[in-house]
């Protein structure tokens, strides 16, 4: 197995966390994730090993960049 894909809720960041943490198969999150706070909300709580992001949801390039500057803050 390359990795397991979104094995809890998609707002469970904390929930990922743990099982990122446990599982030896890395983690992926992210086709979920609406706009750049629960980006940002799932890298500093460490949920996932991977992120695939859906551009929509995101805000495009410019949300993906505002949470990764809100990260950096």
């Amino acid at each position: 197995m390359v990795w397991v894909e979104e094995p809890t809720r998609a707002d469970d960041f904390a929930g990922h966390a743990r099982i990122a943490a446990e599982c030896r198969t890395p983690v992926q999150i992210g086709e979920n994730l609406w706009g750049p706070h629960d980006l940002t909300k799932s890298i500093s709580e460490g949920a996932s090993d991977f992120i695939m992001l859906d551009v929509m949801k995101i805000g495009g390039i410019s949300g993906w960049l505002r949470a990764r500057v809100a990260r950096h803050r």
